[in-house]
Parts: structure tokens; C-alpha cells; sequence
């Protein structure tokens, strides 16, 4: 059974890799990587916009007020100990969350500028290639 599954799988990478490999599908594929790719960027920028813009506003804010909760139980003496860690426990809190944050639109623009560089390369082969192809077609020299 597993053979007989092994085979298949075999015999499809066969057929698409003959596919991909012909004269014809080399431009297409290169244009729908490319358009992938700039849709991949276009869902990025928006959840950039709409997810992490928020996220990043809500927790400035939280860090805001837990660096004044922590300012004011080291300042007053009219509190307990349990307040102030409490205090500073949501400041370090805040601060973890900044920083995943951070990171997350680090990573957000690594693969924007990834994408950016890939995608203009796709298409300029992509037209290259079909035009290479289109003037094969009228020389009478392709499939």
C-alpha cells in the first residue's frame, strides 16, 4: 500500500516537474509566483494595519500606566509591598510585549523587503522569458 502510494506521488512529481520544465510554463509559473508574492505583501501591510497598529497603540498605553503605577508606589508610603511588585510585574509585562511586538514587525518587514526584491525579478525573467518564447513561436522553434 504505502509502495503503491509512494509510486504515485513519484509518478505526479514527474508530470509537474515535466510541466514546469516545458517551454510554455516557465513565464506563467514566474508570473503567479510573482503575483503570490505581492499578494502575500498586500495581506502583510494589512494586518500590519489592522492587527499589530492597535495592538501597538494599546500596549504603549499599558506601558505608560504601569511606568506611573510603578513611579507612584516608590513614591508614596501609603502602599504595600504586594502593590508595588504587582506594579512593576505589569511594567515588565508591558515591556515583553513591546518587544514581541518589535520583533514581530521586524519580521514583518524582513519578508516586505524579501518580497519587494523577488517579486520585480519574477517579472522581469518572466517577460523575458515569454518574449524569448513568443519569438521562438514565430521562428517556428518551440513546441
Amino acid at each position: 500500500m504505502i509502495k503503491m502510494v509512494y509510486k504515485e506521488l513519484l509518478d505526479s512529481i514527474r508530470i509537474a516537474k515535466k510541466y514546469y520544465a516545458s517551454e510554455r510554463a516557465v513565464h506563467s509559473t514566474m508570473f503567479k509566483l510573482a503575483a503570490a508574492l505581492l499578494a502575500f505583501l498586500a495581506t502583510g501591510y494589512l494586518s500590519y494595519l489592522f492587527a499589530l497598529v492597535p495592538m501597538e497603540q494599546k500596549i504603549k498605553s499599558e506601558l505608560i500606566i504601569a511606568q506611573s503605577e510603578v513611579r507612584f508606589y516608590q513614591q508614596s508610603d501609603d502602599h504595600s509591598a504586594k502593590d508595588e511588585a504587582l506594579a512593576e510585574g505589569k511594567l515588565e509585562a508591558a515591556n515583553k510585549s513591546m518587544e514581541v511586538l518589535s520583533s514581530a514587525v521586524g519580521l514583518l518587514y524582513a519578508v516586505a523587503t524579501l518580497i519587494l526584491t523577488l517579486a520585480p525579478l519574477l517579472l522581469l525573467f518572466g517577460f523575458m522569458h515569454w518574449w524569448k518564447y513568443v519569438i521562438n513561436l514565430e521562428l517556428g522553434k518551440t513546441e
